[in-house]
């Protein structure tokens, strides 16, 4: 298995990829400074470890919005890890 890795808005691609496979294809997700779209559901991902890395200081994608969707996806059952860069 693989782990998808996206960067600005080819980490709302690699999101949307993740969801639309079948479920555990892919051993991990990795969003950096992703660009989210708006989830209803996130059950593929499961299965899926997401790791979330993000500039604080992000002038496109701000961080906020990366930790809001960050402790939403934890809140359906998904693990989550998240690191905030400073620069």
């Amino acid at each position: 298995r693989v782990a998808l890795v996206g960067l600005s808005a080819g980490g709302a691609g690699a999101l949307q990829a993740a969801l639309h496979s079948p479920p555990a294809r892919f051993r991990g997700l990795v969003l950096v400074s992703g660009a989210f779209p708006q989830l209803e559901r996130v059950e593929p991902l499961r299965h899926t470890r997401v790791f979330v890395l993000h500039g604080i200081d992000d002038p496109r994608c701000p961080s906020d919005r990366a930790q809001r969707m960050a402790e939403w996806m934890r809140g359906q059952g998904l693990q989550v890890d998240v690191r905030f860069e400073e620069g």
